[in-house]
């Protein structure tokens, strides 16, 4: 049973739930950083199980699916885990096309294809009060996430080309859309090599889809995937 490695706080429940029932389970967490591989499987805290077995798969999505479709994991019963932002974070074709493509690879071996599992997350709140508030903590959390942005651009220049007090961060709910959009705003005129920000320009970030029960239909279609259960998606936004 290999998952693929999503938010780490629910994977470790997960696992936890798994060692509690004494189920033999080989979980795999793939990830394009050996750092953050490390991290992962350094805090799920592996030395505590006796039925569950951690091991780590670095690499991309693509190299996810060859190994998925490896003659060794051929004959295994699998299932896959996406629980984290990552459906949210792509465009709604893009994210079918991402959840296809691991349910392509699992299907793979004749007279397995339907004992494979996909574990789907997503965010089913199209409130946009309710979504604003989560984007956007009392405590700035999500502000420092965003500007961690600049923070990184800065270290693959090698200087502080971005002074993180020249800009801010707003989050916006785009109600056609049905998601939820980050900018980074400059507070005045910058300049970063060569290219002129302007006071008040919204530069666009990240943005985080919600999928309505009509909206995860079509989703689940679109990938080639049959619901079976839908019992999570019910759980609400703290407010």
């Amino acid at each position: 049973m290999p998952p693929i490695a999503s938010c780490l706080r629910k994977i470790k429940l997960l696992l936890d739930a798994l060692e509690e029932l004494r189920k033999s389970v080989d979980y795999y967490a793939l990830d394009l950083s050996f750092q953050e591989l490390q991290r992962t499987l350094s805090d799920i805290h592996p030395e505590n199980f006796e039925h569950v077995r951690c091991h780590g798969l670095l690499g991309t999505y693509d190299d996810g699916h060859r190994w998925l479709r490896a003659e060794e994991q051929a004959m295994r019963p699998k299932c896959v885990l996406s629980l984290g932002s990552t459906i949210g974070s792509e465009e709604r074709p893009e994210a079918a096309r991402f959840l296809w493509s691991f349910a392509d690879a699992m299907t793979m071996t004749p007279g397995f294809g339907a004992s494979a599992m996909f574990v789907v997350g997503v965010d089913g709140c199209k409130n946009g009060a309710a979504v604003w508030k989560a984007y956007n903590d009392e405590g700035g959390m999500n502000r420092r996430f965003i500007l961690n942005l600049l923070l990184h651009a800065n270290s693959i220049l090698g200087y502080d080309a971005f002074d993180l007090e020249d800009w801010s961060v707003r989050g916006e709910w785009n109600e056609a859309q049905g998601r939820h959009e980050q900018y980074l705003i400059p507070k005045k005129e910058v300049y970063i090599e060569g290219v002129k920000f302007f006071a008040g320009q919204k530069v666009f970030v990240v943005s985080s889809y919600k999928y309505d029960d009509a909206e995860q239909t079509v989703l689940w279609e679109a990938a080639a995937l049959i619901s079976q259960e839908d019992r999570f998606q019910r759980l609400r936004l703290a407010s």
